[in-house]
């Protein structure tokens, strides 16, 4: 058992830069993602009017590989982000309990 007061100001940092600018960056690149998605179609229409391709189906496959592949990792990071706010968040209540006992031992070894 020890004092634990320097983890948990680190842990409540780490609480609010997840839940800060890493939350703000990931739904900004969610909305980046969608404005880039809704111009998937134009682009592929500007593709078969600009060039002639005898696999312009493959092109279109291939754009909509790209998105989905670009959702599925912006997921992939949501979800890292939410464990991993999640597995903080538990790590400070340990530190809590932790750190309240061993300042209510100093005390009591205080006052004897």
């Amino acid at each position: 058992m020890a004092c634990r007061c320097s983890e948990i100001s680190k842990c409540e940092r780490d609480i609010a830069l997840i839940n800060g600018d890493i939350a703000q960056k990931l739904n900004n690149a969610r909305n980046n993602s969608a404005a880039m998605a809704a111009k998937f179609s134009a682009i592929s229409r500007s593709l078969s009017e600009a060039i002639f391709a005898n696999n312009l189906d493959k092109v279109d496959q291939r754009l909509s590989t790209i998105k989905k592949q670009h959702e599925g990792y912006i997921d992939n990071l949501q979800s890292k982000r939410t464990s991993e706010l999640s597995r903080v968040k538990s790590r400070r209540t340990s530190y809590d309990n932790e750190d309240r006992r061993y300042h209510e031992m100093l005390e009591q070894k205080a006052g004897k």
